[in-house]
């Protein structure tokens, strides 16, 4: 492994999963790590465009043949994040198939291919795999040594780990290690997101009898715990990727709530109409699990979000008063210097907003930007003619700026764009706070498109810059 010259050294991972909603951060701090990136993707041009972190990118389409051997030469470790969604469609046989292939088929191509092109370079493999395998266990406390349970999803994880530790088996001295990941929280992805929308509608409620025992841990702690298992010689065997404090449904509802400034009280969700909808997938919701990561702990691994209530309150204060918060994260493979001077040219606004809204700035003192800078333009939203009127309330060259909405469509609208020197290039993040008018009302009927349109100005302006900065000159 090379030194990076400040006495770390830095690998070279395959990374399964990397686009992901844990791969993208895990990928991140692994290049902030000084690490370099080989990903399997479907898609390596989708990819690109989408990814925020440095990587190469190989194609794996094809999951009943071997990947791509050229990923795999002086490879150092392994992670396998990889696997079809378990909650989004109806376990029939051909789904629970793909939920196997993804999982364990595709790792034991992964096990035969790194036999032949890694096998005296990889030091480590760790695989994602879940609580799930432990069943549904009402109140007993889950660690790494208890029992494991019977069922779909515990024989899926069972097999999952088995394909990790009785494969890879051309190294003796190689570390392999199983992250049994619970329920995974952030506001950009992942089951939070799923359920912000139904909670703001004051429309969430505990599931079922409320008392079954939810398993959670935010993403930033889980990528310190990937990055822990991938980094630390002395880091082996299976590992539950959970926070120390479970919650039982019921709190969780009413913690989300709070955290929101809701005073809600729903009628729980009947169990029987959670499966007579969801069928098996149910037992997603339903299933008891009081997991501890006791070997986590023993080795001081130390938890920044360990109190659900405190980690809501801060993820969640954007949305206090009916606020919304969305943020899209983009690398270019240029410098942050080569970067920020097209964002400090007010004119090229027009370039990466969509031709559909018709904008043109009416108002432009300078064409530089500053702090105070006030700036008119009209647009049109769904063929309606607007006015708006930006402010630039922050602005820190090469770093960062914020605009605010002073006269416009929404009660709120505060944009802040983020630069940060990673691997070699720019890692560009915008984070918006909006608020849209009318209140309860506003967001039932008109929050979803809303949502959907600035998605669809982030998207076009993604590609817009994915095109301007691909290549370096």
């Amino acid at each position: 492994m090379p030194n990076d010259g400040k006495g770390n050294f830095t690998m070279k991972i395959l990374v399964t999963g990397a686009t992901g909603f844990l791969g993208q951060k895990l990928c991140q701090e692994l290049c902030r790590r000084g690490h370099s990136i080989n990903a399997l993707t479907r898609d390596p041009v989708k990819a690109r465009l989408e990814s925020s972190f440095k990587a190469n990118f190989y194609k794996w389409s094809n999951l009943n043949e071997n990947p791509p051997h050229e990923a795999f030469v002086g490879v150092d470790a392994i992670v396998h994040l990889m696997g079809e969604s378990i909650a989004s469609a109806k376990w029939t046989d051909k789904q629970k198939k793909r939920i196997r292939q993804s999982r364990i088929d595709t790792l034991k191509l992964i096990a035969d291919v790194a036999s032949q092109y890694c096998a005296d370079t990889l030091k480590a493999v760790v695989s994602s795999s879940a609580i799930g395998i432990y069943g549904d266990r009402g109140d007993e406390t889950l660690d790494e040594q208890s029992g494991l349970g019977t069922g779909f999803l515990a024989d899926v994880c069972k097999e999952w780990e088995a394909a990790l530790f009785d494969g890879f088996l051309f190294n003796s001295s190689l570390r392999k290690v199983a992250v049994r990941t619970g329920i995974v929280l952030d506001l950009t992805g992942g089951a939070l997101e799923e359920m912000l929308p139904i909670f703001r509608k004051g429309v969430g409620s505990a599931l079922g009898s409320g008392l079954q025992w939810m398993s959670w841990v935010s993403r930033r702690d889980l990528v310190s715990i990937y990055v822990t298992a991938i980094e630390n010689e002395a880091a082996f065997g299976v590992y539950n990727g959970v926070s120390p404090s479970a919650v039982t449904n019921r709190e969780f509802t009413e913690v989300l709530n709070t955290s929101l400034g809701l005073r809600t009280f729903m009628p729980p969700a009947p169990e029987l109409a959670l499966k007579v909808v969801l069928g098996d997938r149910a037992q997603l919701l339903l299933q008891s699990q009081k997991v501890v990561p006791m070997r986590l702990q023993e080795a001081g691994f130390s938890f920044r979000d360990s109190n659900l209530g405190v980690y809501f309150n801060e993820m969640l204060s954007d949305f206090q008063g009916g606020q919304r918060k969305v943020v899209f994260e983009q690398w270019v493979d240029r410098t942050v210097d080569e970067v920020f001077p097209f964002f400090a040219d007010a004119r090229n606004l027009e370039k990466i907003t969509p031709p559909t809204l018709n904008f043109e700035i009416e108002n432009l003192p300078a064409s530089e930007v500053y702090e105070g800078m006030l700036i008119d333009y009209r647009l049109k939203v769904h063929g309606v003619p607007m006015s708006w009127r930006t402010k630039i309330a922050k602005w820190s060259p090469n770093e960062s700026f914020c605009d605010e909405q002073i006269k416009g469509p929404y009660s709120k609208w505060v944009h802040t764009h983020t630069f940060e020197p990673l691997a070699g290039g720019c890692l560009l993040t915008d984070e918006v706070v909006y608020k849209i008018p009318l209140g309860a009302l506003g967001r039932i009927f008109a929050g979803s498109f809303v949502f959907k349109d600035i998605s669809k100005i982030f998207q076009f302006r993604r590609q817009f810059i994915h095109r301007e900065f691909s290549k370096r000159t």
